[in-house]
């Protein structure tokens, strides 16, 4: 969950009308600042945008829902991240893995700052977030406040086979230290994030996770991975986020992620 490609089309739609409602010329005009896109394509992402209750259209203008801006505001609150006692947890639902990720990226930046005195654990079972849109910026900047800090992350792939080892040779360096091993101990729908005793749990559906058994167990290049995972992650409607502060359950995870570390 920790590499990926540029900002989408969606996003840039969506802090466009932060600013205040607009026809779709308006908006493709501010577009065409940013990326090509044609009227035709644009006017499917509002449509997309329309059915995800993200956007509203009234006679020709858009704008954003104003249940959605709601529960964006409540959801990020007043505090930059969740602060939980010893033994707390809480869970946040989301209707895409891209919200997810949005969120994450943003837990992710707020408690790597936080705990920047230790070493961060990661696990994935297989690496399909580094082909959801939005993450080489975010990359960017963690990469900035890792090596400003002489932060380590230290990433475990629970399944090793030529599809996860390329993506450790492309990614290996010395901000990101990557191994591959099979792992069985832990769920294959739960990936994983732990700054020394907070851990952040992304819940993936089953049907997700079988498709990306199937899809990284064949010999596919990267490229078509990348295009079949974005075409598949569009059809998600549910996944989740738990945070919690569990020292326990943080050692046991580090111990499995670190192993052939040291």
């Amino acid at each position: 969950m920790l590499m990926g490609i540029k900002k989408n089309t969606e996003d840039t739609i969506i802090e466009f009308l932060s600013l205040g409602g607009n026809t779709m010329s308006v908006i493709h005009q501010h577009l065409k600042g940013y990326k090509e896109i044609s009227k035709q394509s644009l006017y499917e992402q509002l449509r997309k945008l329309i059915a995800e209750n993200i956007v509203i259209k009234v006679k020709d203008k858009y704008f954003l829902d104003i249940d959605w801006i709601e529960s964006v505001r409540n959801l990020f609150g007043a505090i930059d991240a969740p602060l939980l006692g010893k033994g707390e947890s809480i869970s946040y639902n989301f209707k895409s893995l891209q919200h997810l990720n949005t969120y994450w990226k943003h837990l992710f930046y707020y408690y790597g700052s936080l705990k920047s005195d230790v070493s961060i654990c990661a696990y994935d079972k297989y690496p399909f977030w580094e082909h959801l849109v939005g993450q080489e910026e975010n990359n960017l900047k963690y990469e900035r406040l890792f090596k400003n800090k002489k932060q380590k992350v230290f990433f475990l792939i629970g399944r090793e086979n030529k599809s996860t080892l390329d993506f450790k040779k492309r990614n290996n360096d010395s901000l990101y230290k990557i191994n591959c091993r099979n792992v069985y101990s832990l769920n294959d729908r739960h990936y994983y994030v732990i700054f020394g005793d907070i851990i952040l749990t992304s819940v993936v559906p089953k049907r997700f996770t079988e498709y990306l058994r199937d899809l990284y167990e064949t010999d596919n290049s990267i490229d078509d991975i990348g295009f079949k995972i974005q075409e598949k992650i569009s059809q998600i409607k549910t996944a989740s986020i738990k945070i919690e502060h569990n020292e326990g359950k943080a050692r046991k995870l580090r111990k499995i992620i670190l192993k052939d570390f040291v």
